[in-house]
Formats: C-alpha cells, sequence, structure tokens
C-alpha cells in the first residue's frame, strides 16, 4: 500500500518517470499478494499516467485487466476505470468503443451523484467532440465542466476546463478569448503550485499571442513556459509546437 500511495503521490508533483517505477513495483507486487483490491487501484493509477502521454499501448492492457478485476458492486472505481480506458481508446484510434466506455462512466457518476468523476466524463466527451470538429458540443461540456469544478471548488478541474474552452476559441480564431481562458487556467495551476501544468499552458499562450502578430510577448512567454516545464518528460503536441515562436539563437 505504502508504494501505491509514493507512486500516486509521485505523479501528482509531476515527478513522472519515479512515478512510474513506484506503481510499476506496487502493481508487481499486489498481484504476488493477490490482493486484488490494491491491484485495481494501482492499474487505475498507472494506467491513467500512460495515458497522460498518449501511450494507449501501455495504458489499454493495464486498464483492460482493472475492468476485468471490478467488483460487482458499482463504485466510484468503475467510472474512473471505464473512462481511462474510454481515453486510451481513443488516443489508439478506437473511437467507437472509447464513446461507449464515456456514456458508461457519465452513468455511473450520475447514479452516484459523483460530481468529480461527472466533472472528467464531460473533458473526456468535450476533448472527443473536439477531435471531432463537434466545437458547439465541445464548448458545452466544457461548461459544464466548469460549473462542476467551480462549485466543488476543484482548482485543478477548473484550470482542465479552461484549457478546453481556450482551445475551442484557438479553433474559432477567437484568439483574444483563448488568452483569457488560459489566463484563468493558468491562475488555477499557480495557486496549486503546479509549475509543470502552468508551463504547458503558457505554451498555448504563446501560440496564441504569436497568432495576434505578437512576438516578443510570444517569445517571452515561451521562454517562461519552458523554464517551468524544465525537463518533465510531458508529451509535446506537435500542432502546437508548429504554431509557437521560433525562439532567437543566443
Amino acid at each position: 500500500m505504502c508504494l501505491h500511495r509514493v507512486g500516486t503521490a509521485l505523479r501528482s508533483l509531476n515527478r513522472f518517470e519515479e512515478a512510474e517505477a513506484t506503481l510499476s513495483r506496487a502493481l508487481e507486487r499486489f498481484v504476488e499478494l493477490g490482493n486484488v483490491h490494491e491491484e485495481l487501484e494501482v492499474r487505475g493509477a498507472l494506467g491513467t499516467l500512460y495515458n497522460l502521454f498518449w501511450r494507449p499501448e501501455s495504458s489499454i492492457p493495464v486498464l483492460e485487466r482493472a475492468v476485468e478485476l471490478l467488483p460487482e458492486r458499482e463504485a466510484s472505481i468503475h467510472g474512473w476505470v471505464l473512462l481511462s480506458l474510454g481515453l486510451g481508446y481513443r488516443f489508439a484510434g478506437r473511437r467507437a468503443e472509447s464513446a461507449e466506455l464515456t456514456a458508461r462512466a457519465f452513468g455511473i457518476a450520475e447514479r452516484l451523484g459523483d460530481d468529480y468523476l461527472l466533472g472528467y466524463c464531460y473533458q473526456e466527451r468535450g476533448w472527443s467532440a473536439i477531435w471531432d470538429g463537434n466545437l458547439a458540443d465541445a464548448e458545452r461540456d466544457f461548461r459544464q465542466m466548469l460549473a462542476i469544478f467551480e462549485r466543488i471548488r476543484q482548482g485543478s478541474g477548473a484550470a482542465g476546463a479552461r484549457e478546453g474552452l481556450g482551445q475551442i476559441a484557438v479553433e474559432q480564431g477567437r484568439y483574444d478569448d483563448a488568452l483569457a481562458e488560459f489566463d484563468a487556467g493558468i491562475a488555477h495551476y499557480d495557486r496549486l503550485g503546479d509549475r509543470v501544468r502552468a508551463g504547458e499552458m503558457r505554451l498555448q499562450r504563446s501560440a496564441a499571442l504569436n497568432a495576434l502578430g505578437r512576438r516578443t510577448e510570444a517569445i517571452r512567454e515561451r521562454v517562461r513556459a519552458e523554464a517551468l516545464i524544465g525537463d518533465a518528460p510531458v508529451r509535446r503536441d506537435p500542432s502546437l509546437d508548429a504554431r509557437l515562436p521560433v525562439l532567437p539563437e543566443r
């Protein structure tokens, strides 16, 4: 159990490589002990970690086994495992299966009255809608997500909703609106002390500034963002990199 808690804490601190190693050791240990409850919890945490880096080849087998281990009595863990597996399927291009699992997670969240889970169900459906170009549906879902997390005072979730709304504004060419959303999201991450996530959103802010022709500000923002991210092994979206300002040679 100690390894599980340490691994989860490391993940929340953005110490991803250490988190993966620790959670992997915990998984091996709980499988050896035959502790199904803890194995299920660790598989959920490890699958979430792999999904952070778009590694469906790693997350899917971990989470498919977690689904097999779910107890008969429905609880929040059912929704989280299904939602995470659905995300892995989306990354792998298995869109129909992803949508079906997200819908099942929605049902669980609503039956249990679990607002935290429900907020992240809206997030997954919102990003899926962006992928499909359904921006009106995506905006509806991210605004539902934002309302939930503002009501329950969950800063990380509210920041995630702002990121989604900012991305929609970028897709529509509304860069000033995108900056406002990114600024609100960054403020949440700054209050939480999450340097890496704040840095990732500052990269998006840099790209929006660059699109507005505010190159000097965009370069300054990119430099700040890169410093915040440091050597954290985060996934970089090639389409975002293409929109960032080129840093001047030293």
